[in-house]
């Protein structure tokens, strides 16, 4: 794909072990971007899959207050810029930080708000 497409570049999925860890993959596979957005929702299709995998690293870190607020974040930025399918990895992130903080309402909410929008999009299974 190099060789037909001069901008791509292949994603490798790690399990990141710490907060550093997480940001020396991302600066490797993607030198040039801005941080952990990769540029920013909209601008590469990755965004909301790494927004969820830095919330998870700080769910399984025990972060769970800095969780919920970069959750709480980069769900409102990825409304904001109007990301259908990709939204969704942060509600699922977002739902689990809500439950181990006991805000089990909260968590539900996101999987239905989620569940409701792949049905619109015609996702099944």
């Amino acid at each position: 794909m190099a060789d037909r497409f001069e901008n791509w570049k292949p994603v490798l999925y790690t399990h990141a072990e710490s907060i550093s860890g997480f940001a020396e993959t991302i600066a490797v596979l993607f030198p040039n971007s801005k941080g952990y957005g990769v540029d920013g929702p909209g601008r590469h299709l990755i965004w909301p899959y790494l927004a969820a995998a830095y919330i998870n690293v700080l769910f399984e870190l025990g972060r769970l207050s800095e969780a919920k607020e970069k959750a709480e974040e980069y769900l409102l930025t990825a409304e904001r810029e109007g990301l259908r399918y990709g939204i969704n990895q942060i509600r699922r992130v977002l739902a689990l930080v809500y439950a181990a903080l006991g805000e089990h309402q909260r968590g539900i909410a996101q999987l239905q708000s989620a569940i409701e929008q792949l049905v619109r999009l015609a996702f099944g299974g």
